[in-house]
């Protein structure tokens, strides 16, 4: 059975109705760890507006392997339509016409492999759902033909919020704004809970499992881990 993740974000009255007056969004992103660490990048995994004083984001460890055409660059906005459902330890192959299939054998524990058996170079990553909806992607990596990239994916999210409108799935080199990256690592019910303050930004409580980063700050690094 997969494992349910969550982290809540909590805030007064006045900060929600600050928020909400002035067109703030949640985004939230999430990590991974790969051996091709130096084309990957982290993309928008979930964006709400449905925020209230008290709002939980969770996931459970499902996920789909994507393959795209498009090139990875910032600000665009990655198509995963194309995708397979793939538990960790599987090995996902696309074939010369970019069908994707998939097997329970030939792949890294822990982790879902994408083989590209073909000569044509793709885009691909995962995706995984949060609240419920529609599983988004949360990461972009280069695959060459006869190449293999390895994902594991890691219970690491960023939260931030920002006026800037941009969809999930989208490659995004540097935070909008002041952001907040939460490891879920040992969590208790494998849950967390964060708050945010009107003119004060993110709150750790001194909790060594939360760290705040400014504004602008690089997303690769925070959520892009080398194996």
């Amino acid at each position: 059975m997969s494992t349910t993740y969550s982290v809540a974000v909590t805030m007064d009255q006045n900060t929600l109705t600050t928020l909400k007056n002035n067109g703030f969004i949640l985004y939230g992103f999430k990590g991974i760890s790969t051996p091709n660490g130096s084309s990957a990048q982290p993309t928008v995994w979930f964006s709400t507006n449905q925020y209230l004083t008290s709002t939980t984001i969770s996931w459970t460890e499902n996920y789909k392997a994507y393959i795209s055409s498009q090139q990875i660059q910032a600000n665009t906005t990655i198509d995963a339509s194309n995708n397979i459902s793939a538990d960790l330890g599987n090995l996902v192959t696309v074939d010369g016409n970019g069908m994707l299939t998939v097997s329970t054998t030939g792949g890294t524990s822990g982790a879902v492999s994408v083989y590209d058996n073909s000569s044509n170079p793709y885009t691909t990553g995962l995706s995984q759902a949060a609240n419920g909806g529609p599983a988004t992607p949360l990461c972009a990596l280069s695959l060459l033909g006869q190449t293999t990239d390895v994902i594991v994916p890691i219970e690491y999210v960023l939260l931030m919020f920002a006026t800037q409108t941009v969809d999930t799935g989208t490659v995004l080199y540097n935070a909008y704004t002041q952001s907040i990256a939460v490891d879920l690592t040992g969590a208790p019910a494998n849950s967390r809970s964060v708050s945010y303050v009107v003119n004060q930004g993110w709150q750790t409580d001194g909790a060594t499992w939360a760290t705040v980063y400014p504004p602008n700050a690089a997303l690769k690094p925070l959520l892009i881990n080398p194996m």
